[in-house]
């Protein structure tokens, strides 16, 4: 089988994502290539990968799609949020399943993020789940019994990997922290 090519080129142009997008050798880093991929000027080309049915990364491309619309909502970036809907707009008449999924998940969580409404424990858990794990992670949940200042503490992890969202059942709102203690976050 013929080796990777690594190209270390951590700024792509358009016409190399599309090239590296069907060809399956072709990285553009050796480690944590699809972070170099989450800025918003590569989503239309991630989203034309996704929808085509004979690119070999379509799923991979998807993914990244997938995993940066949910960072940006976990990070309340509410900017780029608004501009990634132009784009699930676009594409939300889709025949493509993945794709009309994705749609759909982003959706909901940045429906919470721009207008926020109560939750419940469960609707809490699934919302940590959103935007903790997602479809493409295998992270765990747990509540931790921690409540301060209306923030109910929820656990993610998975190995070595350790993050918490603090979600404000009333208020329908989220905190965020992979290194602070609850105290410090709802302060």
């Amino acid at each position: 089988m013929p080796e990777d090519i690594i190209l270390d080129d951590v700024s792509p142009s358009i016409e190399s994502v599309r090239r590296w997008g069907y060809d399956e050798r072709l990285l553009f880093i050796e480690q944590d290539e699809d972070l170099i991929l989450h800025e918003l000027r590569y989503v239309p080309i991630l989203l034309e990968l996704a929808r085509d049915r004979h690119c070999p990364k379509r799923d991979y491309a998807l993914n990244i799609i997938h995993y940066y619309s949910q960072l940006t909502v976990l990070l309340q970036d509410r900017a780029l949020a608004r501009a990634i809907v132009g784009f699930a707009d676009s594409v939300e008449r889709e025949d493509d399943d993945g794709v009309r999924r994705w749609v759909t998940f982003f959706r909901r969580i940045f429906s919470q993020l721009t207008a926020p409404h109560t939750l419940d424990d469960d609707s809490a858990m699934e919302l940590a789940s959103d935007l903790l794990a997602g479809p493409y992670s295998s992270r765990s949940l747990e509540r931790t019994g921690r409540v301060l200042s209306g923030f109910t503490e929820i656990r993610a992890y998975c190995g070595s990997y350790e993050a918490f969202l603090y979600v404000h059942l009333q208020r329908g709102i989220w905190r965020y922290s992979r290194h602070y203690p609850l105290e410090h976050i709802v302060a």
